[in-house]
């Protein structure tokens, strides 16, 4: 079973996080990594961060999964597609843009633990500056350890 939710994220700097929001620490210089922006995501061990074709607010997905998802089709139409892992000691994960107030963002209700997540960018090319039909996909399923970090398709602009 899975619960999903239309969602309109200000992707502010290109980035949308998933988080524990007891999180603590500055997670920028993972950003500074060569693979940071071609790969399009950064992981560390409590906080995810994607990045956007658009600097403005964009539709996102956000889909919470009981077990691990076939999302097979998905990623096969996907423009950008990652996967990872994470945890948290909350019983919450946020989702949040990179400027957002974290104590009021979105968040969804989860058990402390292990969480793999899947980020699928859709529409890409449409993207003209700040205009475009770009949408995204946020998958979030419980595991029982931390998920390896892998680019499943990446996006080769024209």
């Amino acid at each position: 079973m899975s619960t999903d939710t239309d969602r309109q994220i200000f992707a502010d700097y290109y980035q949308v996080y998933l988080a524990d929001p007891l999180v603590d620490g500055d997670w920028s210089e993972a950003w500074t990594a060569p693979e940071a922006l071609v790969d399009r995501f950064v992981t560390c061990e409590r906080i995810l961060g994607f990045v956007t074709e658009r600097n403005t607010t964009v539709p996102l997905r956000v889909v919470s999964h009981d077990a691990v998802p076939d999302l097979t089709d998905k990623v096969l139409r996907a423009d950008h597609a990652v996967k990872a892992g994470l945890f948290t000691s909350d019983r919450r994960l946020i989702i949040a843009g990179c400027s957002d107030y974290w104590p009021e963002a979105y968040s969804i209700a989860v058990l402390p633990g292990h969480y793999g997540a899947a980020f699928l960018s859709f529409g890409l090319a449409t993207v003209d500056g700040l205009v475009g039909k770009d949408r995204y996909e946020l998958h979030i399923w419980p595991v029982s350890e931390k998920q390896k970090a892998e680019v499943l398709v990446r996006w080769q602009p024209k």
